[in-house]
């Protein structure tokens, strides 16, 4: 008997763990399946939104946030920061960004540096933003599992 209520509470344990692990880090998903996630943002109704994808077991990220333009319209900015582990990154993410024809620029007013890139109010943009950081500047294949966590 006390084997089995080890066995048991071990199980309930274990599945909490889980729980608490995708509720701070989000629900796992491919690139392909983050328009929803962006949607998601869009219609919230709150500016302070953002978004943080990350693949599973990695430290590289890229987050998203939520704005109103000046007609009081949401939209996303994608926000990569330029730190000491991104830094190797940055280069090659203009150059794509270049390449793609995305405007963007280099935010410099914070203690920290960000590339900004704004997807304004459509989130196949923004999924294709991310799928473009994911796969070419971090070199994550296709079939990659990410964290995505939408903050509201």
């Amino acid at each position: 008997m006390l084997i089995l209520f080890c066995f048991l509470a071990g199980f309930i344990s274990l599945v909490i763990f889980f729980l608490v692990w995708f509720a701070i880090k989000g629900l796992p998903r491919q690139d392909d399946s983050l328009v929803g996630a962006f949607n998601a943002l869009l219609e919230k109704n709150t500016s302070a939104s953002f978004i943080v994808i990350q693949k599973v077991f990695k430290k590289e990220f890229i987050q998203f946030y939520r704005y109103l333009d000046k007609f009081g319209n949401p939209n996303i900015m994608m926000s990569f920061p330029i730190a000491d582990w991104s830094s190797k990154y940055k280069d090659k993410l203009l150059e794509l960004l270049e390449a793609e024809g995305l405007k963007h620029e280099i935010d410099t007013q914070a203690n920290m540096h960000f590339i900004e890139i704004d997807c304004g109010s459509e989130a196949r943009k923004a999924e294709k933003c991310a799928r473009l950081v994911l796969r070419n500047v971090f070199s994550f294949s296709a079939n990659a599992i990410y964290y995505v966590s939408v903050e509201m």
